[in-house]
């Protein structure tokens, strides 16, 4: 995600808040701090200056990605041969 200051005045340290699914949890991240607590992730960062801007990025991995198991391929017409 990204952050944009467009105003004309520095903008002091800044948080954002991001719920994920129950059971997630944060991996990798990139242009903050963050802290997670529960399904609530708490990314924060130094001030933005005045016109700036900051990218966020962030992995959010899946206790179990594949609960359900994979169907079978449907069944297919017959080749008919000459």
């Amino acid at each position: 995600m990204v952050l944009r200051n467009p105003g004309p005045a520095a903008r002091a340290q800044w948080t954002v808040t991001v719920t994920i699914g129950d059971g997630a949890t944060v991996g990798s991240v990139a242009g903050a701090e963050v802290a997670q607590d529960g399904s609530v992730l708490t990314f924060t960062g130094d001030a933005l200056p005045p016109d700036g801007s900051t990218t966020i990025r962030f992995d959010v991995r899946d206790p179990d990605p594949c609960t359900t198991p994979p169907s079978p391929a449907p069944p297919t017409a017959p080749l008919h041969h000459p």
